[in-house]
């Protein structure tokens, strides 16, 4: 499923449409402007406003392919439009530590497309792990100093879902995702100029700039031959764009 915050990361007030899952007052909302808690996003929290009692968005997890939210209380009333606020901080961190795992990602690998395994993103931390088979220890600090400088130099983030039909228009690296599901009718692509294209589904700044700078926190050679960042923001990010 796709979701409407994933290509709007900053806007964190919305207009939906309440409706009641169950008797505990869980609720959905059409459309859902906070994004889900799950193995790679620690999930949005904020506010609902209805009938002019505002509930603090306790929980935001999937259920059946849709975003359930569970609330500060239940909510006793039927269907209905709210108001939603997002917690501004914690959208925008996630935004900044999810695309500085991409400019990691392509500084550290190169050209080579296949060294990413998995990526992870907590409220205050971010989890990288890549195959680097010439990595040494000695060389993170240049790593990191490359990562700040281009994060400080800046480049535009864009996003855009390709049709299946459209797939001859993409690199090799990536087309062939089409080959290997042929249900799959579209992809998110992110494209950071510098830097290239990738497929990603998560919410992303709209500029690195925005960033701000990264640290390393941990960085460890894992048992399966894999290599584990674990970055931390340092700096408020120097471009920021208005809440739309």
């Amino acid at each position: 499923m796709h979701l409407p915050c994933v290509d709007n990361p900053d806007t964190y007030r919305c207009e939906a449409r309440l409706s009641v899952l169950d008797e505990d007052g869980m609720i959905t909302l059409e459309p859902c402007c906070f994004h889900p808690r799950d193995s790679f996003y620690p999930g949005d929290d904020g506010f609902i406003e209805a009938h002019g009692e505002k509930y603090e968005v306790f929980d935001v997890r999937w259920n059946h392919g849709k975003p359930m939210l569970e609330l500060d209380r239940p909510f006793k009333g039927e269907e209905c439009d709210v108001t939603c606020e997002l917690d501004r901080n914690r959208r925008h961190d996630a935004c900044r530590l999810h695309t500085a795992l991409h400019v990691l990602a392509w500084i550290a690998m190169g050209e080579r497309k296949q060294g990413r395994a998995d990526e992870r993103i907590l409220p205050e931390t971010a989890i990288l792990r890549m195959n680097l088979p010439r990595w040494r220890p000695q060389d993170l600090h240049e790593l990191e100093t490359q990562v700040n400088s281009a994060l400080e130099a800046g480049s535009q983030v864009r996003w855009q879902h390709v049709r299946r039909e459209g797939r001859n228009r993409l690199p090799p690296y990536i087309s062939k995702v089409f080959l290997l599901d042929e249900r799959l009718e579209s992809i998110r692509i992110v494209n950071i100029e510098d830097f290239g294209r990738q497929i990603c589904d998560g919410p992303h700044v709209r500029d690195i700039g925005e960033v701000g700078q990264i640290r390393f926190v941990r960085v460890m050679q894992e048992e399966d031959g894999l290599v584990r960042f674990d970055i931390k923001l340092t700096q408020e990010p120097g471009k920021i764009y208005q809440e739309t």
